[in-house]
């Protein structure tokens, strides 16, 4: 009889089975999103569709099964959280939700999926929500059927939400986002009626594509991204991908006559991408070398996008570079420009969006998936419900439906229960910045002097390596010492946003 080690490595050997086939489903998706030629979308869902099928049988094989029970039976001497010990148990958690799902369900989303965002393109392009209607309410209903087959307790929105975020709730949620609008709200409000406003025309100006590229590239290789085990591509909709555990791709998106949101999304997917870099290697694939969670995900990204990003003591470095490198910005002074940066304006769209009114984005996305999951709206008419919240979040009119309900590509490739993870992340960042001051200083001491090992070590060594052993809210708590809170958040946004407007918040 196999003894327990010897199982645990069978089973370690059929779930990296199943890894593989998941990057070879993201090379696929990777492709799709870059340079896949228009009329190759409908073989390309045959393929992803087959592969994710292939997957799926993988990860809920009877052997699978069998070698969970057989383990789960033997004494071990495993800690509670050691690496054999928190693999099970998650092997053991994604193995009963995805039992529950019939192939046939898993391939149909994947399929509606591949043809669902080839008719978002064509319907966001021509201002056409009726091309994708039908996609969506299909979506909708697929995603219905998975919720449904995962169960839930109280409302099928948890179900979804926990695929991205373990244990999250969507009640408990929702009441943190309305406390976080109640605040935000009038913040908003505050920094509109301010005296001193930014000059939104600094941010505009001539910039070589190329030349764009370089810096960007130098940037993040400053910050810690792994150009030997990692590379940017160009997209509409930028996004970080693992291929392999020395496979991490990014995507940005250029404008020739803004250099800001190309440098912001790149960074924005590295810090995505040095999340993924800086898991246990030894682990990869397995559960305690896999990130966590969407939210804590989201963190990363948030962190260096905007924490590190957006901060005086980052550009008095950079900002010289960039006059070098740009000569529109040699007569624009750094504050001009960083104060057009870190401009508070509600607007149409999500991924412009600064830090501050980007939350009520996601608020908005939030209430709209979880009232069709709950039967209070139906899918045809989220245009107008759509129009209705960011005239009354944002005080913004929604010109169309191009630059409304069919901005985000989510909606389309199934992805429903995920923007949730977007605020949360902004929580997360701003709660772990503030731990992360507790031991190293202040944050923007660090960046002065370009301590960014320094800091990419703390995230290390406090988020990243510990893969999926703790819950999101238990990460949390282990690197704070208190539960998830908005309060950071709040904290922050006020000083940043005060600062740049010379205002008390």
């Amino acid at each position: 009889m196999a003894n327990v080690h010897e199982l645990y490595s069978e089973l370690k050997k059929e779930m990296r089975d199943s890894f593989t086939l998941e990057s070879i489903f993201a090379i696929l998706d990777f492709d799709g999103e870059t340079i896949m030629p228009e009329r190759a979308e409908e073989f390309r869902g045959e393929q992803a569709a087959m592969i994710q099928g292939l997957r799926h049988e993988k990860l809920t094989s009877p052997r699978v099964g069998e070698l969970l029970d057989q383990i789960e039976s033997m004494s071990t001497d495993w800690a509670p959280d050691s690496v054999e010990a928190v693999n099970v148990r998650e092997w053991r958690r994604d193995y009963d939700q995805q039992v529950k799902l019939p192939r046939e369900l898993v391939e149909a989303i994947t399929s509606t999926g591949i043809r669902g965002r080839a008719a978002w393109t064509k319907a966001r392009a021509e201002d056409n929500f009726a091309l994708f209607e039908p996609w969506l309410e299909k979506q909708f209903d697929l995603q219905k059927q998975a919720a449904e087959a995962f169960g839930y307790e109280t409302e099928a929105y948890d179900a979804l939400m926990d695929q991205y975020e373990a244990g999250a709730k969507t009640a408990e949620v929702a009441e943190v986002f309305a406390g976080l609008r109640a605040e935000l709200v009038p913040l908003i409000q505050a920094l509109q009626e301010a005296p001193n406003q930014p000059d939104m025309s600094k941010l505009e100006g001539s910039f070589d594509i190329e030349k764009q590229k370089a810096f960007n590239r130098q940037v993040v290789s400053t910050l810690g991204f792994d150009f030997e085990r990692g590379a940017i591509g160009i997209t509409t909709h930028p996004f970080c991908i693992t291929l392999g555990p020395h496979d991490i791709r990014i995507t940005t998106r250029y404008e020739e006559n803004r250099f800001d949101t190309a440098f912001s999304s790149t960074v924005h997917e590295g810090g995505h991408a040095m999340y993924e870099q800086n898991v246990s290697l030894e682990d990869w694939a397995t559960p305690a070398g896999t990130p966590v969670s969407l939210g804590v995900h989201e963190s990363q990204s948030r962190f260096w996008e905007n924490q590190v990003g957006r901060t005086r003591a980052f550009w008095s470095k950079w900002y010289p570079l960039a006059q070098e490198t740009f000569p529109g910005l040699k007569d624009v002074a750094m504050d001009d420009y960083l104060f057009a940066m870190n401009a508070a304006q509600p607007s149409l769209i999500r991924v412009d969006a600064d830090e501050l009114t980007y939350n009520l984005h996601i608020m908005i996305r939030f209430e709209l998936e979880r009232a069709v999951f709950n039967g209070n709206l139906a899918v045809k008419d989220i245009p107008e419900a759509w129009n209705e919240k960011y005239r009354e979040y944002l005080g913004v009119e929604v010109p169309n439906n191009a630059q409304g309900c069919l901005q985000d590509i989510h909606w389309s490739i199934g992805i429903m229960g995920y923007f949730p993870t977007y605020a949360l992340g902004n929580i997360y960042a701003a709660q772990f910045t503030a731990a992360l001051e507790k031991q190293l200083g202040p944050l923007e001491k660090l960046i002065a002097r370009e301590a960014y090992p320094e800091i990419l070590g703390w995230l290390r060594e406090n988020i990243h390596r510990h893969g999926r052993r703790f819950t999101p809210k238990q990460l949390v708590e282990h690197v704070t010492g208190e539960a998830p809170t908005s309060k950071y958040l709040v904290d922050y946004l006020k000083s940043r946003f005060g600062g740049w407007y010379g205002i008390e918040l």
